[in-house]
């Protein structure tokens, strides 16, 4: 550039030589030099040339840049996506979680409801046959009482739970 600005159109021509060509790193700098020598040596036709080359290696660039930045926003784009589908998966898997958890408890409490009543209802049970129990007893000593002609306390008294049950069962 230098040398191009200068005037120096030799040297500036004389160093590109010496630059390997073939570089793809620097193709389209050097296309660019080219173009500038050419259009200070006022030969147009490789100018316009060397300018359409440079243009066409710089738009690849770009549009390769532009090719790799919109793949890596669509990779991006993608990766949101899928962790966003995979946190509402967590969610979902953790809500039907809790409502399973809710359901056993429910279950559970239900299972603990009906064991209480069983057991309630069994002692309510024992009670009633306690208590019939002791009114057999005393219908027994009653009725003794009455067939011996003696006292109900009498026989109460001198009567014991093996000999009214024996009775009880000749009944």
């Amino acid at each position: 550039d230098l040398y191009i600005a200068s005037g120096a159109i030799n040297k500036a021509q004389e160093l590109l030589s010496k630059i390997l060509q073939d570089n793809p790193k620097y193709t389209y700098s050097i296309k660019y030099l080219y173009y500038q020598i050419y259009n200070e040596e006022k030969n147009y036709k490789e100018a316009l040339t060397n300018l359409k080359e440079y243009v066409e290696i710089t738009d690849s660039i770009i549009y390769a840049d532009n090719q790799s930045k919109i793949l890596n926003i669509e990779s991006k784009y993608n990766h949101l996506k899928i962790s966003k589908e995979v946190d509402r998966l967590k969610i979902k898997q953790q809500s039907y979680i809790i409502v399973l958890v809710i359901c056993i408890g429910i279950l559970l409490l239900i299972i603990i409801g009906y064991l209480l009543y069983r057991k309630k209802a069994k002692e309510k049970i024992q009670n009633a046959i306690n208590i019939l129990r002791i009114e057999n007893k005393s219908i027994t000593h009653y009725s003794i009482a009455q067939c011996s002609g003696v006292s109900f306390n009498t026989v109460k008294k001198y009567l014991n739970d093996d000999t009214i049950i024996s009775l009880n069962e000749i009944k």
